[in-house]
């Protein structure tokens, strides 16, 4: 038999962990105590809607199906989330707040002497895409983000974990060089493997979005077991070319391998390779650092730029569903 209680239950607990993560709140005081009560006294007649929409387009809705979706995420909000004002929809509420969340980053002077905006705009444009796809031709897009979810290293969780650390590497790629020595070329290739081993994963993402479009369903075991070159090379022949960045598989190669090193004569990074062997000056180095890390600074707000995306035109369609006779 079906355990309600126990699925509600394991809801709570997510939506405990989650709501403060993603926007910065502390749950009301009161929700541990109503929220079960209002899920319990509806958790038959939740289920049986979930089962409902799992299969419906969001152009299927009805007018009165609208209206209850938006009291709905109205009165979640507010139970939730202790400083909504009273007056404010939960939705819109929910929109600010991801609104400020993908925001340019600022406080990083060198972010301007990269392309971070030209990758911003990217995934703007990715994101509204798949979106607008997932709308009229149904929803494969919630389905993959589970999949991507469901991999510890590559979830929002570890998005925001592996940020967080490296918020002091992105302060340290901010100043200036300084005299080349050792210890401090051995930092610069530390963080542009974290950086790498982050694209890698993220790439993958924008590789099932791509599969999405081309009208495949997209595997992400399967997408996750392809090297790190042929995912690069996938996203560099569509028209989100920009997001396959400038990573040097050689560079991230010889990082992984611990074969790269620092020559204090000719003061030059240099990258060991069977094939073809890499060679930098300190400067040119940084400068790779920099442009790798403004891409994968971005990749790091796609997921909040899609949820985004994914409620402003829920919005629409709900508002303009709301206000027809």
């Amino acid at each position: 038999m079906y355990d309600v209680k126990r699925s509600v239950d394991e809801l709570v607990k997510e939506l405990s962990n989650l709501l403060p993560k993603l926007f910065g709140r502390k749950l009301s005081p009161r929700a541990s105590a109503l929220l079960p009560q209002e899920l319990y006294g509806k958790a038959e007649e939740l289920l049986l809607l979930q089962k409902k929409a799992e299969g419906m387009r969001f152009k299927d809705l009805t007018k009165v199906e609208a209206i209850w979706l938006l009291e709905q995420i109205d009165k979640g909000v507010h139970l939730l989330i202790d400083d909504v004002p009273a007056e404010q929809r939960g939705l819109d509420w929910l929109l600010e707040r991801l609104h400020a969340l993908i925001a340019p980053i600022a406080g990083i002077s060198y972010l301007s002497e990269t392309s971070y905006q030209e990758y911003r705009d990217s995934l703007f444009d990715l994101a509204h895409t798949i979106c607008k796809y997932s709308l009229e031709q149904g929803d494969q897009l919630t389905d993959f983000l589970n999949d991507v979810d469901q991999d510890l290293d590559a979830s929002v969780a570890m998005g925001q974990m592996f940020m967080t650390r490296l918020m002091k590497d992105y302060r340290f790629l901010d100043g200036e060089l300084g005299r080349s020595t050792s210890a401090t070329m051995r930092r610069y290739t530390r963080i542009y493997g974290d950086l790498s081993g982050y694209f890698e994963k993220s790439i993958r993402v924008i590789v099932g979005l791509l599969d999405i479009l081309d009208g495949m369903k997209p595997d992400y075991r399967k997408i996750k077991r392809t090297t790190l070159a042929a995912n690069v090379g996938r996203v560099r022949k569509s028209a989100y070319a920009i997001l396959s960045g400038m990573i040097d598989t050689t560079i991230r190669n010889a990082i992984a391998h611990k074969s790269d090193y620092f020559d204090p004569v000719k003061k030059t990074v240099e990258f060991p390779n069977l094939t073809q062997a890499r060679s930098f000056s300190c400067q040119e180095f940084l400068c790779q650092t920099r442009e790798l890390s403004a891409l994968v600074l971005a990749l790091t707000q796609f997921r909040l730029i899609l949820s985004f995306d994914q409620l402003s035109l829920f919005k629409l369609i709900l508002e303009k569903l709301e206000t027809e006779p």
